[in-house]
């Protein structure tokens, strides 16, 4: 189908979705789960899922599901004292429009696009080229590395709605640590 309408399955999946929390629960650890758990064996898994479900809303609720995993990323970030304004995005992700707002809603930060593939290149170049002593520090490089993309806000009002699901989420996630200890 994706073939007949000129476009990837990405964009067929995300027409007529809304970055609204839906009602199913992913915990993306289908290969493990790295930061901040760091377990590999850890186990995903997506609950609340029905017949009535179709496959845009499990695409839409893997997308929350991740998000939720950054999230827990930046509270560790901010107990340890590292406060975050906004965040930049890239790669394929940084393309999708509902992505970005997830992310935004979900994180309450604004989150920037960079617009390229190559970001772990572009990085390692920027770090190289403030180590050969052209450009004072990153921040100088990045203004020259990093053309920055779409900017994405959070949405107060869809948030609000997110943090029930962030409580529902961090409740499973302390009963699934504890099923994970025990075997």
């Amino acid at each position: 189908m994706a073939e007949k309408k000129q476009t990837d399955s990405y964009s067929l999946l995300e027409e007529d979705i809304e970055a609204v929390p839906g009602n199913i629960l992913v915990v993306p650890h289908f290969n493990g789960a790295a930061t901040p758990y760091m377990d590999g064996g850890a186990k995903g898994t997506i609950i609340g899922l029905s017949l009535s479900h179709t496959a845009k809303d499990i695409y839409k609720s893997v997308m929350e599901g991740v998000a939720y995993e950054m999230l827990g990323n930046i509270i560790f970030l901010e107990k340890a004292g590292i406060r975050l304004n906004y965040l930049h995005s890239t790669g394929g992700g940084a393309k999708s429009a509902l992505w970005m707002q997830i992310k935004a809603n979900m994180l309450n930060k604004e989150l920037i696009s960079v617009q390229g593939d190559a970001a772990g290149t572009v990085g390692s170049a920027m770090l190289a080229a403030v180590a050969l002593g052209q450009y004072k520090n990153i921040e100088d490089a990045a203004s020259s590395f990093i053309w920055r993309g779409t900017t994405m806000f959070q949405l107060k009002l869809k948030l609000v709605l997110s943090i029930e699901k962030v409580a529902k989420m961090k409740l499973i996630l302390k009963q699934w640590n504890i099923c994970i200890q025990i075997r």
